[in-house]
């Protein structure tokens, strides 16, 4: 068995990464963790509970990975800042693709998640213009509430250069990849190293995580707070990454 694993998806979550998994997965020189759900979020353990061997005997199989680029999906990695150290204690030459989606509309579909899974009971502004009053220890990564503080994407992406350089590091934005599917999975197939002129079997109408509302369905009050809240955020993404949500 390998003890490598080439590339992480680390989030962000609500952000269209299973679309991306099953893209990669169908691809026949891929592999990646299984299964799809529950994600590994194996890097969330303890430093001392880590196993490696655990890790991969669970998560690939032998002689399904033989002579594959292995990867791995777990949205619930991006937030936490022990996690990039983790990784690359595990692996220097590791590559992560983050997929970002436009940080309002992903605080929009976090907190009707939240709702259709009956964690959510307050109405939508109360839950997202007062998210510091309810939700405690915000950098834990399954917190249901943290609405706004998971789309601060510029402070985590840092995190993860401390220790990554960027040409370890691909950023796709989540409304691209839904748009011109072809052409960003193209781009991912260039950073992996493999085959770019496989076509995935995988239909291109998958949906973004498709909620009962949607972002044309909120006040515009709240639209106006969350660019606003969002907006120095959003100014260094551009900035430092040219990805463009402002």
């Amino acid at each position: 068995m390998t003890n490598r694993i080439q590339f992480i998806i680390p989030g962000a979550q609500r952000s269209g990464t299973t679309f991306l998994y099953k893209l990669l997965d169908d691809h026949p020189d891929i592999f990646m963790a299984k299964p799809l759900k529950p994600e590994p979020k194996y890097f969330l353990k303890d430093i001392k509970e880590l196993d490696m061997n655990y890790y991969l005997n669970k998560y690939f199989e032998e002689k399904m990975v033989k002579g594959k680029v292995i990867g791995e999906k777990s949205t619930s990695y991006f937030i936490r800042s022990d996690i990039p150290h983790k990784l690359y204690n595990f692996n220097p030459n590791m590559k992560l693709i983050f997929l970002l989606r436009n940080p309002i509309d992903r605080a929009v579909s976090n907190y009707y998640f939240s709702k259709n899974n009956g964690l959510e009971t307050r109405d939508i502004r109360e839950a997202l213009m007062n998210e510091e009053l309810y939700a405690d220890n915000l950098n834990i990564s399954e917190n249901p509430f943290a609405y706004k503080y998971k789309g601060n994407y510029i402070y985590f992406l840092n995190n993860f250069l401390r220790f990554f350089n960027k040409e370890k590091c691909l950023l796709i934005k989540s409304e691209d990849l839904f748009a011109n599917t072809e052409s960003e999975l193209k781009r991912v197939y260039n950073f992996l190293g493999v085959n770019t002129d496989f076509t995935p079997s995988v239909p291109m109408d998958y949906k973004i995580n498709e909620s009962v509302k949607d972002i044309n369905r909120i006040p515009e009050e709240i639209v106006e707070y969350l660019s606003s809240y969002f907006e120095k955020s959003n100014t260094e993404l551009m900035k430092h990454f040219n990805i463009n949500f402002l």
